[in-house]
C-alpha cells in the first residue's frame, strides 16, 4: 500500500485501540479490540479490525499492547528557579494558599542562569515522558519583566511550540501596590518584545493578582500582537475570570474551581475549554472543581497537571486522571478524553492524526503505545523553528557565561565502589579502580565521566539475543585493573536503567545525563547496553550547549550494520534513521558515516536507505591492512567536514574471534588494529565530544574476550583524548 510516493506503516494485533472517535468504536473513546491501524506518512489512513488490515510498506505486530492518544499537558509552568517546599509545609500545617508565593519564584528565576533553567525544563519533561505526555504547553510567568520574560519564552521555545506568554502572573516586588503601572509596562513593552516567541497570551485574573480590567488590557494587547488568549481564573474564589475568558473568545479558562451557574452556562454556550487542574487543588487542600456539573451542562473539559514550583509539583497526568475519577466523579472515559482530546482542544493543536500530536521537538506525530512514548528535549522544527533558533542565539548573547556551570546527572543505579588488582598505592602502581571517583557536580571541568546504560529492550525488539543490559558492569570490571601510566581524572555517574519495555523513557533519561556531563565541561563515555544506546547518546549531544552553538555534528559508527531500519517501533536497529529524521525536522546538518559494514548483513533496502540519506561508509573488506590508505582518506574527509564528533562503537564490528560476546558475531569483521587506528585518529582530532560502546553481551562472551577488548579501546581513547575546544 503506497500512496503518492509516500510510505505506509500498518500496526496490527492491537489489544485495545482508543481512537477518541465514537464513529470508529465503542463509547466516547471509540474503543476497538484486536485492531489495526495504517499510517501514511505519519497520518492515520485506515482503522479497522486486525484481520482486515491492508498491506503496507512496513508492518509491525505490537503484541496485544494498548494504543491510545498521547496525553496532552495543556497547562504547565516549567521555566522557573528555586523551590517552595517551605510553602507546601506551611499549607500542610494549616496555612491557606494565596497568590503571593509566586513572588518568591520570580526572584529565584531572575537569579538563575540559562543553564539552570534549561536543565530544570529537561528534567520535568523527562518526568512527563515517563507518565505518557506527548504534547506539553509551557508558560513563562516567573520573570515579570521584559528581559526575564523574553528569556523564559526563548528557553520554553527550545522544547515546545506551545509557548504561552504569562505576561501578568502577579505584580513583581518592584511594582508592589502599582499593578496598573505594571500592566502598562507589560502592554507597551513586554508583550511586543515577547510575542514573536510565543503562541498564547495568559493572565492570572484573581484576587492578589490582577482584576478584570487589568486582565482585559493584557489579553487585548496580546491579541493585538497576534497571540491567542487564555485565562487563569476562578481558582481561589468566585470571580470574573470565566466570564472574561468567554467574552474574549479565549481558548480556555484554567482552574475553574469556584464557578456560578451563570459561569457554567456561559462556558456551555461558548467554545472556551474549561481546563481543570486537580493536582493543584490536591496540593493546596482546596476543593475540587465540580466536573460533573460542567460536563452535564455540555462544557468541553480538559485535564492538566499544572506542574509548578508552588502549588502542584507533579507532571503526572495519570495521577490527575485518577483524582478526576475518584474525587471529581468523572468516568474513566471522560477523564482519558479530557487528558487527550480535551487537552488538544485547549491547545487548539493542528492534529494530523486523530490519536496524538507531538509538538515537542525531534518527533513526528505519534500515538502512545503502552508503555508511554518518548518525549526528550529538542530543538525547533521547520522553517519557523529554524528562524526561532537563529533569533534565540542572537538575543541570548547577552546572557552567555564563560564559566562552565556544573550539572547534576540523574541515574537509576548509583555508582558502586570500584575494586581490582592492587600492587601498591603509590603513583607507579596506579590503576583505573584507584582513579575512579563517584560523580560530583562540584568538580572542575575536563574529567572523563562514565555513564552506564543498562538496556537490551532495543535488542529484544530487533529480535536479537538478549543480555546486553549487563554490559555496563562488565565493561567497568574490564577497566578496573588496567594500569594508568599517569594520573587521570575519571568519574562514575552510575547507570541509567531501562525499566521493562520503557526504552524511550530510558533513552530520554540517558540524553539528559549526557547533556549534563557535556554542559559541565566533561567528556562522557557511555557504557552499553544494546545499540539503542545511540539514540539516547545523540539526544544528549543534540540538547547540549556544544550543539546549540550551531556546530555541525559528525556521527562515526564502527559497526557491521547501518542500523537504519524503518520499523515504526524504535529498536537497536533504528537509531540512525531516527537521528536522520530528527535532524531533517530540525533543519540542522549532520554527517553519518560508518566503518565496517558487512554486505551480507544488510539488505538492499538498507543500502538504498543509506544512499538516500547521504550516508558515507566503508565495507569491512575495504578496511584491511592493505586498505589503510582508503581508511585514512575516509577519516580525513569525515573530520574535515564536521565540527563535533560522536563516536559509537558497536562491538560486532570486530571479528568473532576477537569479540564473540555480541548478539550478532561478525564472520569477517574489521581487525582490532584498524579499529584502534580509527579511534586514535578521532581521539586526537580535538573534535571528539562523546563516546559510547554498545552490544557487549557478557552471557555470550568467552573468557571475557569481548569485555577486555572493549575496555582496552576505552582505556586508549580516554588516556589519549584531546578535549573539544569550547
Amino acid at each position: 500500500m503506497t500512496t503518492n510516493g509516500s510510505r505506509t506503516t500498518v500496526l496490527t494485533n492491537i489489544g485495545t485501540l482508543v481512537t477518541n472517535d465514537p464513529t470508529l468504536g465503542e463509547g466516547k473513546l471509540g474503543v476497538r479490540h484486536d485492531a489495526a491501524i495504517v499510517f501514511d506518512d505519519g497520518v492515520v489512513a485506515w482503522v479497522g479490525d486486525s484481520a482486515d488490515a491492508p498491506a503496507a510498506d512496513i508492518g509491525q505486530d505490537i503484541g496485544g499492547r494498548a494504543l491510545l492518544p498521547g496525553f496532552v499537558e495543556s497547562h504547565s509552568h516549567l521555566v522557573f528557579g528555586g523551590e517552595r517546599a517551605e510553602e507546601f509545609a506551611a499549607r500542610m500545617a494549616g496555612e491557606k494558599y494565596a497568590a503571593g508565593g509566586i513572588r518568591n519564584t520570580i526572584e529565584a528565576t531572575r537569579s538563575a542562569t540559562d543553564e539552570q533553567l534549561q536543565a530544570n525544563v529537561r528534567r520535568l519533561l523527562d518526568e512527563s515522558l515517563r507518565s505518557g505526555s506527548t504534547t506539553v504547553e509551557c508558560k513563562t510567568g516567573y520573570g515579570q519583566n521584559t528581559e526575564s520574560e523574553l528569556r523564559s519564552a526563548l528557553i520554553a521555545g527550545q522544547f515546545t511550540d506551545e509557548v504561552t506568554l504569562l505576561a501578568a502572573h502577579v505584580p513583581p516586588p518592584e511594582y508592589a501596590g502599582r499593578a496598573d503601572d505594571y500592566v502598562a509596562m507589560a502592554c507597551d513593552e513586554m508583550i511586543p518584545a515577547c510575542a514573536p516567541h510565543a503562541k498564547w497570551i495568559d493572565v492570572f485574573c484573581e484576587r492578589g493578582a490582577f482584576n478584570r480590567e487589568q486582565a482585559h488590557a493584557v489579553l487585548s494587547a496580546g491579541v493585538a500582537a497576534g497571540l491567542i488568549p487564555r485565562v487563569h481564573g476562578n481558582q481561589l474564589g468566585e470571580g470574573p475570570g470565566v466570564q472574561l475568558a468567554v467574552e474574549m473568545g479565549a481558548a480556555s479558562v484554567d482552574h475553574v474551581t469556584y464557578v456560578t451557574a451563570e459561569d457554567i452556562d456561559a462556558l456551555a454556550q461558548s467554545s472556551t475549554v474549561a481546563t481543570l487542574l486537580p493536582g493543584a487543588d490536591f496540593s493546596t487542600r482546596n476543593k475540587y472543581p465540580d466536573a460533573r456539573a460542567l460536563l452535564d451542562a455540555g462544557v468541553t473539559v480538559a485535564l492538566g497537571a499544572d506542574c509548578n514550583p508552588g502549588t502542584c509539583y507533579t507532571t503526572s497526568l495519570p495521577f490527575c486522571i485518577a483524582i478526576a475519577v475518584r474525587d471529581m466523579h468523572m468516568t474513566p472515559a471522560e477523564a482519558v478524553w479530557a487528558a487527550t482530546a480535551g487537552g488538544a482542544r485547549r491547545c487548539s493543536a493542528p492534529i494530523r492524526n486523530p490519536f496524538s500530536r507531538n509538538t515537542c521537538r525531534r518527533h513526528r506525530a505519534r500515538c502512545t503505545v503502552v508503555p508511554p512514548p518518548r518525549l526528550p528535549p529538542g530543538r525547533a522544527t521547520g522553517a519557523r523553528g529554524l528562524e526561532k533558533r537563529r533569533t534565540r542565539h542572537k538575543l541570548l548573547k547577552y546572557t552567555h557565561r564563560e564559566a562552565v556551570v556544573a550539572h547534576q546527572i540523574a541515574v537509576d543505579i548509583e555508582p558502586k565502589p570500584w575494586t581490582g588488582r592492587s600492587d601498591g598505592t603509590t603513583a607507579e602502581h596506579l590503576r583505573w579502580h584507584h582513579a575512579v571517583q563517584p560523580y560530583s557536580a562540584e568538580t572542575a571541568p575536563g574529567d572523563c565521566v562514565l555513564i552506564g546504560f543498562s538496556s537490551d529492550e532495543g535488542v529484544r525488539r530487533n529480535k536479537g539475543r538478549r543480555g546486553a543490559a549487563d554490559g555496563p558492569d562488565a565493561l567497568r570490571a574490564g577497566l578496573a585493573s588496567m594500569a594508568l601510566a599517569e594520573p587521570l581524572q575519571i568519574q562514575d555517574a552510575g547507570t541509567v536503567a531501562v525499566s521493562g519495555e520503557e526504552l524511550e523513557a530510558g533513552q530520554a533519561a540517558l540524553g539528559n545525563a549526557v547533556s549534563a556531563a557535556l554542559d559541565s565541561g566533561h567528556f562522557p563515555v557511555v557504557l552499553g547496553g544494546g545499540h539503542e544506546i545511540a539514540y539516547g547518546t545523540y539526544l544528549g549531544v543534540a540538547g547540549s550547549e556544544l550543539r546549540t552553538a550551531g556546530a555541525k555534528l559528525g556521527i562515526l559508527n564502527l559497526d557491521a550494520h547501518f542500523d537504519l531500519r524503518g520499523d515504526p517501533i524504535p529498536s537497536s536497529g533504528t537509531p540512525f534513521r531516527q537521528i536522520a529524521e530528527d535532524e531533517a525536522a530540525a533543519g540542522t546538518s549532520h554527517q553519518y558515516s560508518v566503518i565496517g559494514i558487512s554486505q551480507p548483513s544488510n539488505t538492499t533496502t538498507l543500502f538504498d536507505t543509506a544512499h538516500r540519506l547521504g550516508v558515507r561508509y566503508l565495507l569491512d573488506e575495504e578496511c584491511g591492512v592493505i586498505g589503510r590508505g582508503v581508511v585514512d582518506q575516509f577519516l580525513a574527509d569525515f573530520l574535515d567536514d564536521v565540527d563535533l564528533v560522536y563516536l559509537t562503537i558497536d562491538l560486532d564490528v570486530l571479528p568473532a574471534a576477537v569479540a564473540p560476546g555480541v548478539s550478532a558475531p561478525a564472520a569477517y569483521g574489521v581487525s582490532l588494529e584498524t579499529i584502534q587506528y580509527v579511534c586514535d585518529r578521532v581521539t586526537s582530532s580535538g573534535k571528539l565530544a562523546v563516546l559510547d560502546v554498545a552490544e557487549l553481551n557478557p552471557s555470550l562472551d568467552i573468557d571475557n574476550r569481548t569485555a577486555r577488548t572493549a575496555a582496552r579501546l576505552i582505556h586508549r581513547i580516554v588516556t589519549k583524548h584531546v578535549p573539544v575546544r569550547r
